[in-house]
């Protein structure tokens, strides 16, 4: 209980004490005029002060609780604008969970997406990497045949010969036919006419013994031919016996690297105990 509420009782009180005194003074006898008369005015003083403190307490009280209405009211719009603004707040924050929620379901398409790109680029890739090793593979057997191409045609362009070494290797391997008459032909180029020249020596080195050639034409003691390689030719007839000399000279030949054919021609049977040397040309 406050101050005011105190005084209002107070207040009260003395106003009660008064009006009980003032009506217990018209109980004293009538020869008693003055004690009535004293008694009536402090009774009566005492209302009138019971009324001003009731009166002054009650306005106090009045006061005091209009002061805590104001207040309540104030705190009430303050609360019902803190409401309101809550509110706000609140629908603000559904409507941007809404949209956070939207974002999320299409970053989750976007990422789905993303994830279906990434595989078909990663199998893009694979092909990629697919044609790449196939390309690479086919670029080097292209190289490598480009390389074999090189290599056969700098075969083709180098000329035939036969090193000192190469010439001592096929005298040991045919000196055994020492004694063995061939006849030689050669195309009419230098590259040719220059391995003649080094066979021939080899096969005289080796103890064979050089027969003028049938033909018309001749370059010194070769007969002129226009043929391609290197060839070996027995009369047909001596196969049995030739054959054996023909196919050691030709595979000693081969073993240096000179291409090599034996062949039977039935001209031979002219002089069939005479092989023919040919060097055509090398292409």
């Amino acid at each position: 209980m406050n101050n005011a509420e105190v005084w209002s009782s107070f207040g009260f009180w003395t106003l009660v004490v008064g009006l009980v005194g003032d009506v217990a003074v018209l109980t004293i006898p009538k020869h008693r005029d003055r004690l009535e008369k004293i008694l009536s005015a402090f009774f009566t003083i005492v209302i009138i002060v019971g009324v001003a403190i009731e009166r002054k307490a009650d306005s106090e009280i009045s006061r005091s609780t209009d002061l805590k209405i104001a207040t309540l009211e104030r705190d009430a719009k303050r609360f019902e604008k803190e409401a309101a603004q809550a509110i706000e707040r609140a629908t603000n924050a559904e409507s941007h969970l809404a949209e956070a929620r939207e974002r999320a379901a299409n970053a989750e398409t976007g990422a789905a997406n993303a994830v279906k790109k990434a595989k078909e680029a990663g199998e893009r890739a694979l092909k990629f990497e697919a044609s790449i090793a196939s390309a690479n593979a086919r670029s080097k057997e292209a190289e490598a045949r480009v390389a074999k191409a090189q290599l056969d045609l700098a075969k083709l362009e180098a000329p035939r010969t036969l090193t000192a070494q190469q010439r001592r290797r096929i005298v040991d391997k045919l000196k055994v036919f020492a004694g063995q008459k061939f006849a030689a032909f050669v195309t009419p180029v230098r590259e040719a006419t220059n391995l003649l020249n080094a066979i021939g020596e080899v096969l005289i080195s080796s103890g064979w013994v050089l027969v003028p050639t049938t033909s018309l034409i001749t370059i010194g003691k070769a007969g002129i031919i226009l043929v391609n390689g290197v060839k070996v030719q027995i009369a047909p007839s001596r196969d049995h016996d030739l054959g054996k000399v023909s196919r050691a000279l030709t595979g000693a030949l081969v073993s240096e690297k000179i291409d090599t054919k034996t062949e039977v021609n039935a001209e031979l049977e002219k002089t069939p105990d005479v092989i023919n040397v040919i060097v055509g040309d090398k292409w």
